[in-house]
Formats: structure tokens, C-alpha cells, sequence
């Protein structure tokens, strides 16, 4: 489907001015100008109709023959200017009507440049080319193309109004799969500290089968927070599973889109997986807390932390900030590298390795007096 009529009409001089020698040498200019347009010499043809004295640049002809100039070259901002000043200022409704014929030619073409980049520019300039074409409508009623660029423009608004509204659905589901990423990132900040408060209770207890009444007050206290925040995550968990119901069906949709969804489901189905691992190893650590068994708390709040962060690996990897390039040339070339290797670290490294080195170091330690224990590693009584 095309608009019908882009061919843009030029005009004859119309109005006679007073000096019949300024007539005839105006009449000169645009007779020539009209002779290059015809031969498609745009540039020239608009040299040509500025030849006119400056007072002539207002007539209303000088400007729309210009502005036809301006519309084959392109330049759609210059020919609406003068398109509107002709259709402002002609008494001559023929020509009030093909000006604002052609302003809806411009911005109708200015929409279709903008289909590939900003949707939403280019439905807001079909929209006005629509409005352009009515008021040729309220002025010429017959006329039979800007009835018929009224359809061709609405039919692409309406296949623009589609794409909009999945653009946005696209949006607002990345926006609730960053604020489903923070929520995860900060459970296994929590956890992590968690994991980091038990370590450090443990060390305070040189006997694993008899802690002291604080080392048992810790342990209590972090058995309510860790329960806590196994209902956190299981909470979080249920969000991701309801965007993962929500998400629409591919069948009958393009194969860009339907890998999009494809991927948002492969992404949520892991999170969802890990998320349910890390609530089950949160309540196995929260009873052992409970128990005051401490070493085995650790390991099931470590592989908690770990499934946690395979549910935040899941999601795309997003851009790290750039430091402001001044400053990276102000800095020495070797410290650059240093801080590079260091951001490249702490991007790719798990977040509880240290964490799993006092932990592993911990349990070895544990074992070997374990060893040289009679009775091993009971079940401790509560007496606080």
C-alpha cells in the first residue's frame, strides 16, 4: 500500500505584481525554476526561485514552489516550514489545499523514516499527516487521495499501536526481571551474612557438643532470621512464578518474538528451580540452628547461598558502569590493569568463596576433634 499522490504539484506565477517589467522578470524566475524542478534539477530549481527579490520571498507561490524543492530533496523539516506559511497566508484555497496536502505527505513520510527506530515518533507523525489530510477533506471534500492516505496512514497507526504495546510489555517484563534480580541479589546478601554469623559464633565454641550460653543465644537468633528468610525467598519464588504464568503462549507469534518468550521462560524456569532449592536448604539450616548444630547450619546455608546464585546467574548479564575516561588516562597504565583484573574477579568469581574456604577450614577443624572426642557429634540439649 502507498499513499496515492506524492507527486508534489509546482506552480505559475498567480498574481500579477504592480511594475509590469518586475512581472515579467518574476514571471522569468519561476518559469525557469519550474523548467529545472521538471528535469528533477531540485538544488537548482530552488537557486533559481531565490533569485526572486526578498520582498517576493513572501508570495505564496515562491514559497510553495520552494518548499517542493525542499520535499524531493528530503528535508521534510524546510518544506513543512513553508508549507505552513503558505497555508497561513494564501487567500488562494487551491493552493491553501495542496499545501496542506503535501504537510501531510511530509509527515507521513517523516513517520515511515522512524518505523526502524522510535515507534512512537512514528505513529505521532502518521497521526498528524492523518489530521493534514482531513482538513484537505474539510476544505475539498472530493478529494479522492487524501480520502484514500487517510486508510493507507491508519492502517499502519494500527500495526504501530500492536507494536508499541508489545514493546512496552517487553519493558515492563525486563523492569519486573530486574526488580526480580535485585530481590535475589539482595536474599544472597542476607544469606551470606548469615552463613558469615555462624562462622563466627562457631569459632567461639571450643567444644561443638557443649556451647556456651552465648554461643547458644547466637545460634538461636540466627535460627529465627534465617527462618525469616527462608520465607523471603519463598516469597520471592512465588512472584517468579507468577511471571512465569503470565507469560504469553509463542505459538502464532513471529520467531523474533517467540524467542523472546522462549528465553524469558528458559530464564524464570531456572530461577524458580533454584529459588525452591534455596528455600528447602534455608529451612534445613534454620532447624539445625534450632539444634545448635552449627557446622551441619553452615552447609545447608552455603548450598542455600549457592542456589541463590545460580538463580541471579540466570538472568542476562548486565553492562558494568564505565569509570569516567578522563580519569582512566589520568591513571598510571600498570593500575589500570590492576583495577581491570580486579573488576574482571569479582564479576566471574562465586560471592561465598571465601565464605566456602573458613567454612571447609572450620570442618576440618571440627573433625579432627570430633575424633578426639568419645561419642562423636551428638545432639546438643538446650540449657539456655
Amino acid at each position: 500500500m502507498n499513499v496515492k499522490r506524492f507527486n508534489i504539484f509546482i506552480l505559475v506565477i498567480l498574481l500579477v505584481p504592480a511594475g509590469a517589467a518586475r512581472a515579467v522578470s518574476l514571471s522569468e524566475i519561476v518559469g525557469r525554476g519550474n523548467q529545472l524542478y521538471e528535469e528533477s534539477r531540485y538544488v537548482e530549481a530552488l537557486r533559481q526561485y531565490e533569485q526572486a527579490a526578498p520582498e517576493e520571498w513572501e508570495d505564496p507561490v515562491i514559497m510553495y514552489n520552494r518548499a517542493n524543492c525542499y520535499y524531493k530533496l528530503e528535508d521534510y523539516r524546510e518544506a513543512r516550514i513553508l508549507y505552513e506559511q503558505v497555508s497561513a497566508k494564501s487567500k488562494d484555497m487551491e493552493l491553501v489545499v495542496r499545501a496542506k496536502y503535501n504537510l501531510g505527505n511530509c509527515h507521513f513520510q517523516g513517520g515511515m523514516k522512524q518505523l526502524d527506530s522510535d515507534l512512537q515518533k512514528a505513529f505521532e507523525e502518521l497521526s498528524t499527516s492523518v489530521r493534514y489530510y482531513r482538513e484537505v477533506l474539510d476544505i475539498k471534500a472530493e478529494d479522492a487521495d487524501a480520502a484514500h492516505n487517510i486508510a493507507v496512514a491508519r492502517l499502519i497507526m494500527k500495526d504501530l499501536l500492536d507494536k508499541i504495546k508489545k514493546e512496552q510489555e517487553k519493558q515492563q517484563q525486563q523492569q519486573q526481571q530486574n526488580q526480580l534480580a535485585e530481590k535475589i541479589r539482595e536474599l544472597l546478601r542476607r544469606q551470606g551474612e548469615l552463613l558469615q554469623q555462624n562462622i563466627e559464633t562457631q569459632k567461639s565454641m571450643p567444644d561443638p557438643n557443649k556451647p556456651s550460653a552465648e554461643a547458644g543465644r547466637q545460634l538461636t537468633q540466627q535460627a529465627d532470621e534465617q527462618g525469616k528468610l527462608r520465607e523471603d525467598t519463598t516469597g520471592v519464588n512465588d512472584e517468579a512464578e507468577q511471571m512465569l504464568n503470565q507469560l504469553p503462549a509463542p505459538a502464532n507469534m513471529d520467531p523474533n518474538m517467540a524467542s523472546q518468550v522462549q528465553q524469558q521462560k528458559d530464564i524464570l524456569e531456572t530461577v524458580v528451580r533454584e529459588l525452591n532449592q534455596a528455600a528447602d536448604h534455608q529451612g534445613e539450616a534454620t532447624d539445625h540452628l534450632t539444634e545448635a548444630q552449627a557446622v551441619w547450619a553452615a552447609e545447608e546455608q552455603l548450598q542455600a547461598a549457592e542456589s541463590l546464585y545460580r538463580a541471579l546467574e540466570a538472568f542476562p548479564q548486565q553492562p558494568q558502569p564505565q569509570q569516567d575516561q578522563q580519569q582512566q588516562q589520568d591513571q598510571p597504565q600498570e593500575q589500570q590493569q590492576d583495577q581491570q583484573q580486579s573488576q574482571e574477579q569479582q564479576q566471574f568469581a562465586a560471592p561465598d568463596t571465601t565464605a566456602r574456604d573458613i567454612l571447609n577450614q572450620e570442618k576440618e577443624r571440627r573433625k579432627q576433634r570430633v575424633r578426639r572426642m568419645p561419642g562423636g557429634y551428638q545432639k546438643v540439649d538446650k540449657d539456655w
